[in-house]
């Protein structure tokens, strides 16, 4: 936790003891103050007692008297002293636009005079030096100096469809700060369905941050620099020190809770240096990315991260890793997240020291992270995932060196090491997703004999083997790595992280999608661990069905289904090689697929309705289903008259995993029962986390309470959907514009080939090669249809890049080759291209099967221009980008070389 300001609500003194607010609200004891818990006490005269100088401030109607201690006991009388006396400087009003503060000094603000005001005190308990609350557009603050100053920038998006767009801060200094650095965020009640204020087109580039948050705010944290739920936001070349929260904090997209549709969001956070962060508070990231990606994380520098919790050490000495709770980077519930070329280094490996910085890596509830090509020195613990049922990510071409205690801590480990001959056991039953995971190519130095827990059991294996043949087991993807005797790194204590011939070639190539607007299925042909008939869809966007963060792995996934697949269809190719990673179609009888039947099931998934044990008191007549916030009346008859008793009707609930919650909706008081009934309850189920089931609870009672009740019986039924609810974007195209986007190898064959369609032979889309070897994009709809060729012969036995772009509103089909722009045509409007046709890629039992290889699928809803991008930028990033290089920008020299930074000749 994070110091934050209280008055003493009571004090004790027989128990020497004192009662203070909880941080985020209630009254004395809202929060739980473990033994050991640090504090201080201020703002008495009494404690004027600090050589180094301090002041206090009597307060006395609109102003006051100030009692100053001036260093080493100086007379203030006969000195010249300055007081603050604003607490914002320069306050925006909303609506404001084309707004530049430049080549400014800023020193010296106030703060607001009740330490412990929360946020709904007013707009003064969040000054700054420039503030902004509302909206805004194309604002710039570059070159400018913050010294001793409550905040440098807070701008805030709030209010009914408030937008901050077009916002560069950079190149500024800021230094000795009380309540954070930069802050660019979308405010919103917590847990808010429906937010409605946006933020995008943020860019933080080169500020040099040191001592930012020493004195955060009641609810404050102090972060340096925070991005909060932004749809497009770019950090990068900024460097940090000496910072009292996190280092960078950014969220995606929405927050857990929200009902809104967030089809897109882009992050790039890349060359920043956070040092010595999270110096008063714990369980943050010195890079902290939350909720929806793409989030691209890389070439950046976390070192140091502190997480110092007293408590922890004290009350669990002999725990490992009990000093501190800080790590490197940080995947906060944070969704579709690239992070590579990275150094994460500490200053203690240490499992029992209170400077044993925690680890290089850590998540929570999170999937689709490809984690790749890092540099982690000195941690107790490498790499840390909490809640990792989902799967879906990938450790690979990573250095581990100097690991105190455990390298991966991917499930919460049990007691006891596992059994030497657990893989010998046979299968026993895990929930988690092991088979879409993958570890591939790590290279590991001074480890501990505690590899890594990965299983929902909790085993954990003491080393290399152990933990490869257990991972094999649960049909995990990849080769774990290779342990090497001699050092990794050359002189990684004196911040020298060029790997040594250790790492040659151990590496890895992954590719990496630039984001579109709202993908509906991305499929990279690889296979699951376990299955090589099944390609697992990839795609990620925030629908308005992604409410809360621990169901988001819940929602649908487009498999794709190799018919007639074997292991043997699968070879390398040239964008990845850390797996085999592209399907070979034969063009005869392989192909992959998805039925309509499964996509129906997947987009709209019938409700089954359940059967209730009898009561024999009463009978309960309600729908199959309940939709969270829609009210529904329930209908209730009594079985046998009864006399001075009162009906109850409540509604519980129960999660995915059928254990029961309690309360979920109240109904009306007790109703007097007068004769059998009918009665009518009106009921609005609420929505929760994980929920699957309702109960309606009821009970008969003298008064109405609960603690007499003489009768009860719960009717369950099934959470519903909402007929008015938007249907989940799937590779079925409605209205919508949309793009599709291949990456193949064709040979010359003589028929027609199919390359992905969905297409029932009057309604659909098709991407085709003719019998002339070029690609045609066809669509119809509503008795219409159009399409487009390529000019040129692509079934050439070569890798293209196909990109096909269909503008509704402009009506035009756009073919891009190998990221250039190939033909234009003229489209379709917006006419229904959705059809009961099974999506077909490579081939179909009926034959246009193709003969070559593919590597690459994707279908989006939406253009480039939806996108924020263009074509040149999209190709130029998936074929040249920075993932391609190392650390320092070097082009790989043959494979790839294990960590950041690749050898150079």
């Amino acid at each position: 936790g994070t110091p934050y300001p209280s008055r003493v609500e009571h004090f004790f003194p027989d128990k020497k003891g004192m009662a203070i607010r909880g941080q985020w609200g209630g009254g004395p004891g809202g929060n739980h103050l473990p033994r050991y818990c640090r504090y201080y006490l201020e703002d008495k005269p009494q404690f004027l007692d600090d050589p180094k100088g301090e002041f206090w401030f009597e307060k006395a109607g609109s102003g006051g008297r100030m009692f100053i201690r001036l260093p080493n006991n100086q007379n203030p009388n006969q000195a010249h002293i300055e007081a603050g006396r604003h607490s914002t400087l320069i306050d925006l009003a909303s609506g404001v636009e084309h707004f530049s503060v430049s080549g400014l000094s800023f020193q010296f603000t106030n703060t607001w005079w009740h330490l412990d005001a929360s946020p709904f005190g007013g707009k003064e308990v969040d000054p700054a030096c420039i503030r902004l609350i509302g909206s805004g557009n194309n604002i710039e603050i570059n070159h400018n100096e913050f010294k001793y100053v409550n905040m440098p920038v807070l701008l805030t998006a709030k209010g009914d469809q408030a937008v901050l767009d077009n916002v560069s801060i950079r190149d500024n200094a800021m230094t000795h700060t009380d309540h954070g650095g930069i802050t660019v965020r979308e405010y919103s009640a917590w847990q808010d369905p429906y937010p409605k204020a946006d933020v995008r087109g943020v860019e933080i580039l080169r500020n040099k941050l040191d001592h930012i948050g020493m004195r955060p705010t009641y609810w404050g944290q102090g972060h340096a620099i925070s991005m909060g739920h932004v749809v497009t936001g770019h950090i990068a070349g900024n460097v940090l020190d000496y910072l009292y929260g996190s280092g960078i904090f950014v969220f995606g997209g929405k927050q857990s809770s929200s009902k809104n549709d967030h089809p897109f969001t882009r992050i790039l956070i890349h060359q920043n240096v956070v040092t010595n962060s999270m110096l008063n508070t714990n369980d943050w990231g010195g890079i902290e990315t939350w909720q929806g990606g793409s989030t691209y994380v890389y070439n950046n520098i976390s070192g140091n991260p502190g997480g110092f919790k007293l408590w922890g050490i004290k009350n669990q000495p002999k725990t490992p890793a009990s000093a501190r709770f800080g790590h490197a980077f940080y995947m906060d519930g944070a969704f579709k997240q690239y992070y590579f070329n990275n150094i994460a280094w500490g200053n203690s490996s240490d499992p029992f020291s209170p400077l044993g910085n925690t680890a290089a890596f850590q998540e929570i509830h999170g999937f689709l992270a490809s984690v790749f090509n890092n540099t982690a020195y000195n941690f107790v613990i490498g790499s840390r995932r909490q809640g990792p049922e989902a799967g879906k990510n990938k450790y690979m071409g990573n250095i581990f060196s100097n690991i105190g205690h455990m390298v991966f801590r991917h499930a919460r480990p049990s007691k006891q090491q596992a059994d030497p001959n657990a893989q010998d056991v046979g299968e026993i039953g895990s929930d988690y997703d092991h088979a879409t995971n993958a570890y591939a190519n790590n290279l590991f130095y001074e480890i501990p004999e505690n590899m890594g827990s990965f299983e929902s059991k909790g085993d954990w294996y003491a080393n290399m083997y152990d933990m490869q043949k257990a991972l094999t087991a649960r049909g995990t993807i990849g080769n774990l790595g290779k342990q090497s005797n001699l050092p990794v790194l050359k002189d990684p204590a004196n911040q020298d992280f060029t790997p040594t011939t250790q790492a040659k070639d151990i590496g890895v190539q992954v590719f990496v999608p630039w984001e579109l607007y709202a993908t509906s299925a991305e499929w990279h042909f690889y296979h699951k661990g376990n299955d090589p008939t099944e390609i697992p869809d990839e795609h990620f966007h925030m629908e308005s069905n992604y409410v809360d963060r621990t169901d988001y792995h819940n929602q649908p996934r487009f498999d794709l289904k190799l018919v007639n697949g074997k292991e043997s269809d699968y070879q390398d190719g040239p964008l990845e090689d850390w797996t085999k990673g592209v399907v070979i179609f034969d063009g005869k009888q392989k192909y992959a697929t998805i039925k309509q039947q499964q996509l129906d099931a997947l987009i709209n998934p019938k409700v089954e309705p359940l059967k209730n044990k009898p009561s024999n008191w009463v009978t309960v007549d309600a729908p199959e289903a309940l939709v969270p916030d829609e009210k529904v009346t329930i209908k209730i008859n009594i079985k046998k008259p009864v006399n001075n008793m009162q009906l109850r009707v409540d509604l519980h609930w129960s999660d995915k995993k059928g254990k029961y919650k309690g309360i979920n909706s109240y109904g009306d008081k007790g109703i007097p029962i007068s004769g059998i009934g009918e009665y009518k309850v009106t009921l609005t189920p609420k929505d929760k986390a994980n929920l699957k089931d309702f109960f309606v609870t009821a009970w008969l009672s003298p008064t109405g309470g609960w603690n007499d009740r003489t009768e009860f019986y719960q009717y369950k039924v099934r959470k519903g959907r909402s007929a008015s609810a938007p249907v989940n974007r799937s590779p079925q195209i409605h209205t919508s514009n949309f793009i599709v986007e291949a990456y193949f190898r064709a040979e010359n064959q003589s028929n027609k080939a199919i390359v992905v369609q969905k297409y029932d032979g009057t309604t659909g889309y098709a991407m085709s090669l003719n019998q002339a070897g070029h690609v045609m994009f066809n669509i119809a709809g509503g008795n219409q249809n159009a399409s487009v060729t390529s000019r040129n012969v692509l079934a050439d036995n070569k890798w293209h890049h196909v990109f096909v772009e269909c503008d509704r509103a402009n009506k035009t089909l756009k073919l891009f080759i190998d990221g250039k722009h190939d033909t234009t045509t003229a489209g379709l409007g917006s006419v229904s291209l959705a059809n009961n046709a099974d999506l077909y890629v490579g081939g179909s039992p009926q034959g246009k099967n193709l003969k070559g290889a593919m590597e690459f699928l994707r279908i989006s809803h939406g253009t480039l221009s939806d996108a924020q991008t263009s074509i040149e930028e999209l190709y130029a990033w998936q074929f040249n980008g920075p993932f391609l290089r190392d650390f320092s920008g070097h082009e790989t020299i043959g494979k790839r070389d294990a960590g950041a930074i690749e050898l150079q000749n």
